[in-house]
């Protein structure tokens, strides 16, 4: 992790210097923040709850749920199409959520 971050970093730095001349706008600061409190944290504390509830074996499984709730969230909010490989992904994915069902 540590690597990557360096080689980002060396390669991301000489665009990085000519993009910031001026400060970003606020709104650019509020989507990180949403991305970093609401989401990551939200999520995490969710799954750390479903860990104690239900187990990890079963708590695992559903972190395949993420990828079908962001492209039904891109479709409702964005506008986004859902492609044939998407939605094969997802009948697989609600495939094994329904054989691991107690």
């Amino acid at each position: 992790m540590i690597v990557t971050a360096v080689i980002v970093a060396a390669v991301g730095a000489p665009a990085l210097a000519t993009d910031l001349r001026s400060p970003p706008p606020v709104l650019s600061w509020l989507a990180v923040a949403y991305s970093g409190a609401l989401s990551l944290a939200l999520n995490y504390c969710l799954f750390t709850w479903s860990v104690r509830h239900i187990g990890p074996t079963k708590a695992s499984v559903f972190l395949n749920l993420t990828p079908i709730v962001a492209t039904t969230l891109a479709w409702l909010v964005l506008g986004e199409s859902w492609n044939p490989v998407q939605w094969l992904g997802a009948l697989f994915a609600l495939a094994g959520l329904y054989m691991i069902r107690p």
